[in-house]
């Protein structure tokens, strides 16, 4: 039979299945979201234990299943379906009329919380099993031992520790206006579901899987729910709101529509086997009637003769038959190399493989082309050493430096430096954006993945926009300099005496046009750092002097706050080849910043010292000889969901605008764009109401010279 026409009519029933689930979709959006709904709540809760009938059909369903074949991708839907059964459940409980004015909480919070979480939940049960399929195919299809018990057992402690923490943690505001977004928070589901939906697709099997087809369509459903529509909801009841319960609900019907086909065609697989089998029992009695019949005759020397000749081409058409099978495997493992290596090539990014040594073994179609070279010419040679990859000086990047290096000796992850360049063969550079990753397999790095992009037309708008920002600050300055002066004047007498209040009010002018002033040079600090305009000085400095010299500063502030303040500086080098004017940056803003955000009767700690490379510091290893520093305090620390911004750009952290209304969120973000500038890091660790711990490294080796038309100005950003 022809396999090719079987082939094609099942993609086009897939196809037409599937396009047919999206307008259905589409088409309840239209009546049901968009339109005038009497009893919005009734509406969710309705949806919702629908939602969660199906999660309990479709747990019970791929146990059974998994239970019937071993299969181990049904085992981890049927219990990643039992954990949103219980979620759904639970949120279903809460919309209905019994509780729905009841609970202490308010409404929004509680429910949106446990939909976050059960989506999470489940697109990490789903994530894990994905991993384990990919790391069979890795082992040559091999599969994954893993016992049963042990996912149980993950589960339960996980939705166990979900719910506990719930209850726990004070759950997080339901909206949250971020750009055009009102809940932000969905991205993170959304993105992990975009990795389960293109890891699917790269295996493969959906094409002739149906099951796996089902489960694509019901990913790219909850990936629609999470990603499209919740996002966008401002309110309980609102129809982006609906949109994401149905759209979820038809996810979830998806699932248990592929587990009854799966099912229906175990059942047809297991009635054609026992027809099967029933057939070679009677062949098998028919083969003993003729046996004993044979026995009959078993004295003749040609009906010996005759059995072994017989006997002699079945072996012959069983090993023919086993060498077409082979050939039939390796065909098959042909064509999906094939598959897995044309879906490499054509990725739009620049990939390039290497082993444990760094020595590239590929690249793809990109960055062949932004490379100016082919793989063939490439192979064997060390990245980034060989193939022009220059630091943001302009000068080779050294192989210690790279992120490739970082990846094999942490086996994570890691990202390049903002400036990097590459020097394509055909002669000209681009700058690019680079991250690194480790392949583990069995726990051992056997090699890296290397990403890159050009990034040629973002660095053209960043240079735009932050030499618009410097000449605007350049054209603040001088009338914020003239408000200054005259304050300054009226506050001395030049103008007459003063009445208090007058007085008053002109040291509030004064005050505020400080803060304006101290804003503008943040800003130009930062326009320089960015555009790389900004000069390094190296000179003979001892950090324990221009610590004590900011000490000093903030020494009123301190006192007037209570604070107890010590220095631990027995380990610190001496002195230091550095930029005066960047280190003593660097010093005020982390040491302001403690001092300023910890309530009266705290502490606050310094410490300097000199550490070796692969030496851990604050959690980290260090990847050369470093001068390290650490400020710690006792103050408000910075909450966990926010704490991934910390180094961006004028954020401040939630708990400290309302305790101190002043501030640019600037000092934290010069900070790390001088110590990444001079070959360094910074990071942190905190826990709110605790206190927050600052870690930054210098080189030991000190600060290398470059010339600039400005210097950054001194002064802590806060």
């Amino acid at each position: 039979m022809d396999r090719q026409p079987v082939k094609q009519k099942r993609v086009l029933v897939r196809s037409v299945s599937s396009l047919a689930t999206f307008c259905v979709v589409a088409l309840l959006y239209l009546v049901v979201a968009r339109g005038d709904l009497v009893h919005p709540f009734q509406v969710a809760a309705i949806l919702v234990w629908l939602t969660t009938l199906y999660a309990v059909l479709v747990s019970v369903m791929a146990l059974i299943r998994y239970y019937s074949r071993q299969e181990l991708l049904f085992l981890f839907v049927g219990v990643a379906f039992f954990g949103a059964a219980l979620f759904n459940g639970y949120e279903a409980t809460i919309l209905s009329d019994i509780f729905l004015y009841r609970i202490p909480i308010p409404l929004a919070t509680v429910s949106l919380s446990v939909w976050f979480v059960n989506g999470l939940y489940l697109v990490a049960v789903m994530l894990f099993s994905l991993f384990l399929g990919i790391q069979g195919q890795i082992l040559k299809n091999r599969v994954v031992a893993i016992k049963p018990w042990l996912i149980y057992l993950s589960a339960g402690v996980t939705v166990v520790a979900i719910a506990v923490a719930m209850y726990v943690i004070p759950l997080p505001q339901p909206y949250v206006e971020f750009g055009v977004f009102s809940r932000p928070i969905e991205i993170i589901p959304s993105i992990l579901l975009g990795i389960v939906i293109i890891g699917y697709l790269y295996r493969g099997r959906w094409r002739f899987n149906a099951f796996e087809h089902w489960l694509i369509i019901s990913f790219i459903l909850l990936f629609l729910a999470h990603a499209v529509y919740m996002p966008f909801s401002e309110q309980l009841n609102d129809s982006e709101y609906v949109a994401a319960l149905t759209v979820r609900m038809f996810a979830y019907a998806s699932m248990f529509v592929g587990l009854a086909i799966s099912s229906y065609k175990l059942f047809k697989s297991g009635q054609k086997k026992q027809k099967l089998y029933q057939a070679i029992n009677v062949d098998l009695e028919r083969e003993r009637s003729r046996a004993q019949h044979s026995l009959e005759i078993l004295q003749t020397k040609d009906w010996e003769l005759g059995k072994n000749v017989e006997e002699l081409k079945v072996t012959k058409q069983a090993m023919l038959n086993v060498l077409e099978d082979f050939d039939i495997a390796k065909k098959r493992i042909e064509v999906e190399k094939a598959k897995d290596e044309a879906i490499i090539y054509s990725v739009g990014e620049g990939l390039v493989l290497t082993d444990h040594q760094a020595r590239i073994t590929y690249l793809n179609r990109a960055a062949e082309q932004m490379l100016g070279a082919t793989t063939k010419d490439m192979v064997g040679k060390v990245w980034p050493t060989d193939v022009g990859v220059l630091d943001d000086q302009g000068a080779p990047l050294k192989f210690e430096d790279s992120a490739v290096n970082q990846a094999l000796t942490t086996n994570t992850p890691a990202i390049g430096k903002k400036g990097w360049l590459l020097a394509s063969a055909r002669g000209h550079s681009f700058s690019i954006a680079l991250t690194a990753a480790p392949i583990l397999v069995d726990k051992k790095t056997i090699g890296a993945v290397v990403v890159f992009r050009d990034t040629t037309i973002e660095s053209e708008v960043d240079k735009a926009k932050t030499e618009f920002v410097s000449l605007a600050s350049h054209q603040l300055r001088t009338p914020l300099s003239t408000v200054s002066w005259y304050a300054e004047m009226l506050l001395g007498g030049d103008a007459g005496k003063l009445s208090k209040e007058q007085s008053d009010y002109i040291k509030e002018v004064y005050r505020a046009n400080r803060r304006m002033v101290e804003l503008v040079n943040a800003l130009l600090n930062v326009s320089r750092l960015e555009m790389g305009t900004f000069a390094i000085e190296p000179q003979t400095v001892s950090l324990i002097n221009i610590s004590e010299a900011v000490i000093k500063e903030l020494e009123p502030m301190i006192n007037q706050k209570k604070l107890s303040l010590t220095v631990d500086s027995e380990r610190a080098p001496l002195t230091i080849e550095a930029d005066r004017n960047l280190t003593l940056i660097i010093f005020q803003n982390l040491l302001s910043n403690a001092v300023k955000y910890t309530p009266p009767g705290g502490s606050v700690k310094l410490v300097i010292a000199q550490s070796q490379a692969r030496e851990y510091f604050g959690g980290r290893k260090i990847m050369s000889n470093s001068v390290t520093i650490a400020v710690t305090d006792s103050g408000y620390g910075i909450p966990e969901a926010q704490q991934h911004q910390i180094f961006s750009k004028l954020f401040r952290a939630d708990n400290v605008k309302m305790k101190d209304t002043t501030g640019t969120g600037l000092g934290l973000y010069i900070s790390k764009s001088i110590l990444e500038s001079l070959g360094g890091a910074i990071w942190f660790t905190s826990k709110e109401n605790k206190g927050s711990s600052f870690y930054a490294t210098i080189p030991l080796s000190g600060m290398r010279a470059r010339t600039g038309s400005k210097r950054l100005s001194t002064g802590p950003t806060k």
